[in-house]
Order: C-alpha cells, then sequence, then structure tokens
C-alpha cells in the first residue's frame, strides 16, 4: 500500500512539472526545466542562461547548486508563474500572517488587534487539521478552502449570523492585505456572501427594577454603581470604560473625551455627562485619583493595572445571582435601556447617536421600534 501511495504521488509529481537539469548545446550553457501554467494547465519550459558567468568550473558549480535550489521548491510545490501574478505567494502562511499583525499593530487598537490574532488563530487551527501548517505557502489556500472553513464556522461550530459575518469581515481584511502586499493574487474570502443577521435580542429593562439595582449598587459599591452609571447615562462600552482615564473626564464642561485609541469607531468620541453620572463620580471622590491611572483597575478601585471587559461581566453576574435580577438582565441592557430612555423623552436620535458611537443613524433608528410598539394617536386624531 505504502509503495502504491508513493508511485501515486510520484505520478502526480511528474504531472506538475518536470525536474530542472543542465543543458549544454554548442557551448550555450542554461539550466532548463517544466513547469503547469495554471491558466492552460499545460507543460511550460522555462531556461535560465548562464553564459554571462566567464568562467566555465564556476558556471557548472552555479548550475548545480541552482538546480538544486529550484528542485526542492519545485518538490514543495512551487511554481514560477504563481510567483509572478503575485511575487510573495510562496512565503508560509505562518510568516505572511505574523507579519500583517506586526503591522496592524502599528495601526490599529489593542482590541482590534486582539480580535485578529483570535481570528486567525481559530483558522490556523482549522488548517492544521488540512494541511502541514508549517509548510503551508500562501498560494495553497484557494477559495474552495476559504468556503469550506467558512462552512465549518456556520455548520460545525453553529456560529451565529453576526459571529459568521464577523470571521468573514476579519478574513477579507486579512486578504486584501494579502493582494495589497502581494502574497495573493486575489482575495479568496471576497466571493462569500453575508449572511442576513437576525435582530438582536435587546432586553430593555423596567423603571422599576432599574431603580432596584441602582438604589442597591449606590448603597453598596459606588464604584460598580459609577460603572453602570457610565453605561446606561454615557452609553458607553465595557471595554471604554475600563480603559476610562482621570485625564479623559472635563467635570467643569460635563463631559467624558474619549481619544480615538478606546473607542470601538476609532474615533475620539465626546460623551455628555448627566448630573447623575457627575455625582457617581464626586461619590468616589474623582479629584484624588491620579491622572495616569485607570479610573477602575483591580477591585474596580483606581489603579495602574487595566481590566479586561470580562471582569465588568462577572461582576454582573454575581450581582444578579446576590440580589436576584432576572437572568435575561444582562449588563448591557444597562446600555439598551438607556438609549430607549433617551429616545422616549425625546433627546433627537443624532443626539443619541453620538453619545453611543454609533456609526450611523440605522443603528440608533432600530432602538425607535422598541419604543412604539402601539398604536400611534398622531394618525388617530388627524387622519
Amino acid at each position: 500500500m505504502a509503495a502504491a501511495g508513493q508511485k501515486k504521488k510520484m505520478k502526480k509529481s511528474v504531472l506538475n512539472y518536470r525536474p530542472a537539469q543542465l543543458s549544454i548545446q554548442k557551448n550555450n550553457w542554461e539550466v532548463t526545466y517544466y513547469t503547469i501554467n495554471p491558466s492552460t494547465n499545460v507543460l511550460v519550459r522555462k531556461r535560465i542562461k548562464l553564459n554571462h558567468i566567464e568562467s566555465k568550473v564556476t558556471r557548472r558549480q552555479y548550475a548545480f547548486e541552482l538546480i538544486r535550489s529550484i528542485n526542492q521548491k519545485l518538490a514543495e510545490g512551487w511554481n514560477p508563474f504563481i510567483e509572478d501574478e503575485a511575487p510573495r505567494s510562496f512565503e508560509l502562511f505562518i510568516e505572511a500572517t505574523q507579519n500583517y499583525i506586526v503591522v496592524k499593530t502599528k495601526e490599529l487598537r489593542e482590541s482590534s488587534i486582539k480580535t485578529y490574532i483570535s481570528t486567525i488563530k481559530i483558522f490556523s487551527e482549522w488548517l492544521s487539521k488540512k494541511f502541514d501548517i508549517q509548510k503551508l505557502y500562501i498560494y495553497s489556500i484557494d477559495n474552495t478552502v476559504a468556503q469550506d472553513f467558512m462552512h465549518y464556522l456556520y455548520v460545525k461550530r453553529n456560529l451565529s449570523e453576526r459571529k459568521y459575518n464577523g470571521f468573514r469581515s476579519d478574513l477579507t481584511t486579512l486578504w486584501n492585505w494579502f493582494v495589497e502586499n502581494g502574497y495573493s493574487k486575489s482575495n479568496v474570502f471576497s466571493k462569500i456572501k453575508k449572511k442576513r443577521e437576525r435582530e438582536k435580542d435587546r432586553e430593555v429593562i423596567d423603571d422599576h427594577l432599574l431603580d432596584y439595582i441602582f438604589d442597591y449598587l449606590k448603597n453598596n459599591d459606588i464604584y460598580f454603581y459609577a460603572i453602570s452609571c457610565l453605561c446606561y447615562y454615557g452609553l458607553m462600552r465595557p471595554t471604554e470604560i475600563l480603559q476610562l482615564k482621570k485625564d479623559y473626564i472635563d467635570m467643569q464642561n460635563n463631559v467624558l473625551i474619549l481619544p480615538a485609541n478606546i473607542t470601538k469607531s476609532g474615533k475620539k468620541r465626546i460623551v455628555t455627562m448627566s448630573q447623575k453620572l457627575k455625582d457617581a463620580f464626586l461619590n468616589m471622590n474623582i479629584d484624588s485619583i491620579p491622572k495616569n491611572y485607570y479610573i477602575f483597575s483591580n477591585m474596580f478601585l483606581p489603579g495602574t493595572t487595566k481590566l479586561t471587559s470580562k471582569a465588568i461581566s462577572r461582576k454582573w453576574e454575581r450581582l444578579r445571582d446576590k440580589i436576584n435580577i432576572p437572568k435575561n438582565c444582562k449588563f448591557y441592557s444597562l446600555k439598551d435601556t438607556g438609549i430607549v430612555k433617551m429616545l422616549k423623552v425625546g433627546i433627537p436620535p443624532n443626539v443619541v447617536r453620538d453619545q453611543a458611537g454609533h456609526q450611523d443613524l440605522h443603528t440608533t433608528n432600530i432602538y425607535i421600534k422598541m419604543i412604539s410598539n402601539g398604536a400611534n394617536q398622531d394618525i388617530i386624531d388627524k387622519m
């Protein structure tokens, strides 16, 4: 069986290329080899002339070293036609993705880099089950490989449409960079269509429960109370809250100035502080915190260590169990509830959009549907 398998492998190699050899005709020295032209699927001869090397001894030594190098590359799958279209396509996938992360680390915020690293790690683990990833070249990953991986995510890992689209977006961005930098001639993920996403199940906290939560925190945990106020009144995300520093807070002008490197959009954002949010900061004795400290660090006290968003979700889960909050009430429900409340009291959608850091009004308008479930009195009265 092993011998038969070896013969089959050798036969495939012969079909894909013919090894390099030295040809000397009428004192014309050249190294010749044949390789497949992918566009025609026909073996084509390639020639490298050596007459420019004057010494015949040196010429012969160079020829043998060149033959050895070419044949090793051909055996590993190298194809000069592919290399002509994408000069770096014969580079290893592992090395190319490492280069990508190095470049993007200088351009993107930390949370975005972590997302790309996670996506590449999951893709690499899947590739490792199909190929010898230590010898996997960029050109070997084609449209079929891309489609198989996305099918694996959706069917085998049972990802939601939103997470599926997130992977697709990350890998499309990666391959765009490969194309721009000569690693690939085309984007193998560009033809994969996005999945239609189901509307998010947003849980709005009713006024009675919200008062109960805030009253408990205000009397028992002033630091997590301030964090909850930032989510509800400031419409800030957990990752933004935990990167907040004293320098970003302008109590005199009632604003938080979020630098571009901590926001989801990557753009500077101004968050207006309501009086209750300001009071939450004052209860913490905000003026005594050093400027370079994170407002919420270990144990959610001011400090120099930056926490991850999981710290907030774990704390919320413990709080939920302790004071008997319904399980469908998540920490992020505070932000959803804050958006709905602002729209209900008549704050213009564009103002809510800016406070929440939404990219456009489409996202904000989703919440408008949540406050218009009943009959419209204007239509009843005027029509």
